[in-house]
């Protein structure tokens, strides 16, 4: 399920009753569907009900003294707890942002074509390990991250551009590091996040770099895209070698398991 703000708001406005009907429709095991995974946007994103950043991030502050998760205790975080009351267990959760604050951008709109600038690469690795550890805290484990959600869409809503060869750097020099050094290594990254189409162009670049590589536990990638993919049958097994297990055989059941769009 994702947990978007518009989608928590709205199950806010519900009676506790159609509100208990819908959560347990979805991660019920017994009753509902039985999710165990989930996503959450750090920040605002396309279903949000405004754009917004995680507290009062003034420009200039790389220290993110103004970060917090307060806009998440309204409807996004009771609807998590609640989820995994229900699910029985705290819920696979990827977190992904849409857009930096404006002010680290190239274009100072959460909107558009705008880039992470160089000089706050440190500071928005900063941010994730801040959102981690404050979701924590709030009782809601976050799994893993991805570093961007669709890097190569310049949207009306919130976005920000990466290269493949940028998404690298950030996970090489900065994020990957960052998630270390705050003892938050068991927090797996994604890269790409993004259509099917461009996925293995991506992973090309990124594990190309050993040093790179060594963080990244996997790509993200949206079920849309390429007009060619759209055909695909119900169950589809890929085989792979498992370089991790001595290049022993593993099948990939697609439209069955995962996170997807």
């Amino acid at each position: 399920g994702s947990f978007s703000e518009s989608a928590t708001t709205t199950l806010q406005r519900m009676s506790s009753a159609k509100r208990e009907e819908v959560l347990r429709a979805y991660f019920d095991a017994q009753s509902g569907l039985g999710f165990t995974l989930g996503r959450v946007p750090i920040g605002s994103c396309d279903f949000s009900l405004e754009s917004w950043s995680c507290g009062d991030l003034q420009e200039g502050d790389m220290e993110l003294k103004g970060f917090s998760i307060d806009r998440y205790r309204s409807s996004i975080l009771p609807a998590l707890r609640r989820a995994a009351e229900l699910a029985g267990a705290p819920l696979t959760l990827l977190a992904s942002p849409w857009s930096p604050p404006p002010w680290m951008k190239t274009r100072k709109t959460f909107h558009g074509d705008g880039r992470l600038l160089p000089s706050c690469r440190e500071a928005w690795a900063l941010h994730y390990v801040r959102f981690v550890e404050e979701m924590g805290k709030a009782g809601v484990p976050i799994w893993g991250v991805s570093v961007q959600n669709e890097p190569e869409a310049a949207q009306v809503w919130e976005s920000c551009l990466y290269t493949g060869e940028e998404e690298r750097d950030f996970v090489r020099h900065h994020l990957g590091p960052a998630l270390e050094g705050a003892g938050l290594q068991s927090v797996k990254i994604l890269i790409w996040d993004h259509n099917r189409d461009g996925m293995l162009e991506r992973a090309a670049v990124a594990y190309s770099d050993p040093e790179a590589a060594k963080y990244i536990w996997g790509l993200a990638y949206h079920w849309y895209g390429d007009a060619r993919f759209e055909a695909w049958p119900d169950r589809t097994e890929v085989p792979y070698e498992d370089r991790q297990r001595q290049n022993s055989p593993i099948f990939e059941l697609r439209a069955s398991a995962g996170f997807q769009n």
